[in-house]
C-alpha cells in the first residue's frame, strides 16, 4: 500500500499496525508499505505519524494473497 498526505504527497516513516495483532509495517521514503499476516477476519488498521492525525481503516482479510490499501493522512491543527 501507500500512505499519502492529502492524497498526493507520499509520507515516509508512518507506523501501520493491524490492531489486536503483532502485524504491521513502517512506510519507506516513498510512502510504501507491505507486510504479511496469517490473520483472517475484519480488523482495524491504524496509521500514525508525527504531525498528522491518526487514521483508522477497517480491513477485511480473507486469506487473499495480496490486499492493496491506500491510506490518506491529514495534518494536525495546533491551536
Amino acid at each position: 500500500g501507500v500512505v499519502t498526505y492529502n492524497n498526493v504527497n507520499p509520507i515516509g516513516n508512518v507506523s501501520l499496525t493491524l490492531d489486536g495483532t503483532y502485524d504491521g509495517a513502517t512506510t519507506n521514503a516513498k510512502g510504501e508499505f507491505s507486510f504479511e499476516t496469517s490473520e483472517v477476519g475484519t480488523f482495524t488498521l491504524t496509521a500514525k505519524a508525527t504531525g498528522f492525525v491518526d487514521v483508522t481503516q477497517q480491513v477485511a482479510l480473507a486469506g487473499q494473497p495480496t490486499l492493496k490499501l491506500n491510506v490518506v493522512l491529514t495534518t494536525k491543527s495546533f491551536t
